[in-house]
């Protein structure tokens, strides 16, 4: 459930929890492992906003639903919306979905947007999503950057722990602009840990007045038994969930 306070909000999800600034989506929804390890999440940032900032957001709940609403400058530029979403995946695992929509009043606008997450970990895996099947390919353990030019999927085990998973709907893999952007770097985080950083880029094409873009983006934790095939069901579950008809 999510919990509104004055300058965040705090969500829990099962036996994880964490929190989320929504005047600075570009720093992620956190979540702590223990006294040592944490992570970021799902930031989000669009690039009209490094040109005119957005208003302060307008947020409220809707069942298991987080919705913030952003406006850059007078509001006919750019309207954007984050829709976050606590998802139980069975009895396997907790996941978040975000949804993204932008749309505009102008003829014509640029809503290209980063979504973006920090891991402390360096045993990740990757994956291909097939839309007609429902499935993900095998997986891939990643030791250099060049093996994570296209993914659909990563995994992220932890010794002990449950295993993360991050995902995105493969109709809006088209949307991502380049290999460089859809990379997955490993590096050291400074203090002699490892982690992996995500960088997806979504709504690269110009956005015309009238039209609302979409794109979908989920994480989560599931057993780290049997993760790849509970990873799997994730994946279909994400495919088979329908977007909003509106903003």
């Amino acid at each position: 459930m999510w919990s509104l306070l004055t300058d965040r909000v705090t969500w829990h999800c099962g036996t994880f929890e964490g929190e989320w600034i929504p005047r600075q989506p570009e720093a992620g929804m956190q979540h702590r492992f223990d006294e040592h390890r944490s992570d970021r999440l799902g930031a989000v940032w669009f690039d009209a906003w490094d040109q005119v900032p957005p208003s302060p957001p307008e947020l409220y709940r809707r069942q298991n639903d987080l919705i913030v609403s952003y406006q850059q400058g007078s509001g006919d530029e750019l309207r954007c919306q984050l829709q976050w979403q606590l998802v139980p995946l069975g009895s396997f695992g907790y996941g978040i979905d975000l949804l993204l929509s932008a749309q505009t009043n102008l003829l014509n606008a640029m809503p290209a947007v980063t979504i973006s997450s920090r891991i402390p970990t360096d045993q990740v895996w990757l994956a291909q999503g097939d839309p007609q099947t429902e499935s993900l390919s095998s997986w891939s353990r990643v030791s250099r950057i060049e093996d994570t030019d296209s993914c659909t999927a990563i995994l992220v085990r932890y010794p002990g722990g449950p295993s993360y998973v991050e995902m995105v709907h493969p109709a809006d893999v088209e949307t991502i602009s380049s290999c460089k952007d859809r990379n997955f770097s490993l590096g050291g985080s400074g203090d002699g840990s490892r982690e992996i950083s995500s960088r997806r880029r979504f709504f690269t094409e110009p956005l015309e007045k009238g039209v609302i873009r979409r794109a979908r983006w989920r994480c989560g934790w599931i057993s780290n038994e049997d993760d790849e095939y509970f990873a799997a069901l994730a994946y279909a579950d994400l495919l088979r969930r329908a977007l909003p008809l509106t903003t």
